[in-house]
């Protein structure tokens, strides 16, 4: 299991669990997939303590090995797909096995996306394959080019 923390739309900090890698003893995860049916996020309240229901949990919608997330201004969830080489979108309700929208595609330039954030709107996404931010407007879906790329020597990435 992964986490990742991020902001939703009204400020609240959620904790996003991923489901669907395995980890060896020291805790290092070695991104290998457990099963396609266990891919999941569940999200929490960031903060929560003891037996306390998660907000929601979300599989299907092409989570394949789900590594960062981030929330939109609406509350939307996208999350960055490492195996998959995608972004899954899930509208700010989602809960259980939902369909999702998709940055996905040869023209995203996506490569092993690992991070997602939102400013503005504008979704950035690491990619661990090429050493490389990818930049999006949070509307875009399908397969799009990314608004700008950051990359190259002195980047520092």
């Amino acid at each position: 299991m992964r986490d990742s923390t991020t902001l939703n739309g009204t400020g609240d900090v959620l904790q996003i669990l991923f489901h669907g890698q395995k980890r060896d003893a020291s805790q290092r995860c070695s991104r290998q997939p457990v099963s396609p049916a266990a891919h999941s996020a569940t999200k929490r309240m960031a903060g929560s303590n003891g037996n306390v229901a998660p907000v929601a949990t979300i599989s299907c919608g092409g989570l394949n090995l789900p590594d960062g997330a981030a929330v939109d201004s609406l509350g939307n969830l996208y999350v960055a797909n490492l195996q998959g080489d995608s972004i899954s979108i899930f509208p700010s309700r989602a809960n259980g096995c939902v369909k999702a929208s998709h940055i996905r595609g040869r023209r995203t330039q996506l490569s092993h996306p690992a991070g997602a954030m939102i400013s503005g709107s504008q979704l950035f996404i690491t990619n661990t394959g090429t050493h490389s931010i990818t930049v999006y407007p949070t509307s875009a879906r399908g397969d799009v080019r990314p608004s700008r790329k950051i990359e190259g020597s002195n980047t520092g990435l």
